[in-house]
């Protein structure tokens, strides 16, 4: 799932209370904590040969992160 970014005609405060300068870029926006996405990744996964527990365990754990953080980008997946 992914949402369009919408141009903003206000100053933008953050949460550091910093004045934000915003820029509109072509960007799009994965939902990662979309809960059909996150099974069908988990599925993937289960399915790899990782070659070592430890390698799915990140895999995972970084799963869980991205639940709570979503990513944006303006290229590419990584």
């Amino acid at each position: 799932m992914f949402y369009c970014y919408y141009i903003v005609f206000f100053l933008c405060i953050g949460r550091s209370g910093d004045e934000c300068v915003v820029a509109l870029c072509n960007q799009w926006y994965l939902d990662y904590g979309e809960e059909h996405w996150k099974a069908q990744a988990v599925e993937v996964l289960n399915n790899m040969n990782t070659y070592h527990d430890e390698v799915k365990k990140n895999f995972m754990a970084t799963l869980n992160w991205l639940h709570e953080y979503a990513c944006s980008r303006t290229y590419g997946l990584g």
